[in-house]
């Protein structure tokens, strides 16, 4: 379907504008994008710590903190 995806990501960093409680949305690419337009390597990014939740199975809750 595509060569590549992007996923969004609602994080929290450490250092992070005080606006909306610290959280920032970020554009996460599955492959790095090289100055041509060709695909390059793969993201390095991995989730930390995904949470175990009684309801909504549907959407992924993950944090990298225990």
């Amino acid at each position: 379907m595509a060569d590549n995806i992007i996923h969004l990501v609602l994080a929290k960093f450490d250092g992070g504008p005080e606006a909306h409680q610290g959280r920032s949305l970020f554009i996460v690419p599955k492959f790095m994008v090289k100055e041509d337009g060709s695909l390059g390597t793969g993201n390095a990014v991995s989730v930390g710590f995904h949470r175990e939740k009684m309801g909504i199975h549907g959407n992924s809750t993950c944090c990298d903190e225990l």
